[in-house]
């Protein structure tokens, strides 16, 4: 038999993790439910970025889901040229340091090789002070590892 002291404490901790549990559990569903909305909205900035790059040359399609350490940080689309070669293209944004701060940037990218596409932001003034020349070293770094990472996490794989 349980003290009225003890099953106060008890009912005070069971409130506590009931709270606690419930909290997570909403968390967790917004989480999902706002996962899709993400994924289009990054797809949208993805399509109008790569739509200056080359007008009218490329098709972003479905987002691609790879298991990598480094896939929180980066989304996926599959994408191809308009007109052109078949090969297996990826465009990829993810955050790049610059000199303004952290900026979403995005590549075009295949077997082996990375392209610099543009920021994906749409504030003219920026673009100015955020030009090639002032981000190359991320710029330079991430056209080298884009290929490496995707490669690692299976998606030039021979078909």
């Amino acid at each position: 038999m349980l003290s009225l002291s003890s099953r106060k404490k008890l009912i005070n901790a069971s409130i506590l993790s009931g709270a606690f549990i419930i909290a997570c559990s909403i968390l967790i569903v917004f989480v999902y439910l706002t996962k899709n909305s993400l994924s289009s909205g990054l797809k949208q900035k993805v399509e109008q970025t790569v739509e200056r790059y080359e007008k009218g040359g490329w098709k972003i399609y479905n987002q691609v889901e790879f298991k990598s350490q480094t896939a929180a940080s980066l989304f996926v689309y599959r994408c191809s040229k308009v007109r052109g070669d078949n090969s297996d293209y990826y465009a990829v944004i993810l955050r790049i340091s610059t000199i303004s701060g952290a900026a979403p940037a995005v590549f075009l990218c295949r077997k082996g090789q990375a392209v610099f596409a543009g920021y994906a932001f749409d504030n003219g003034k920026m673009e100015d002070v955020m030009s090639k020349e002032n981000s190359a070293t991320p710029i330079k770094y991430w056209e080298t590892e884009l290929p490496l990472i995707l490669n690692k996490a299976g998606l030039f794989n021979e078909k």
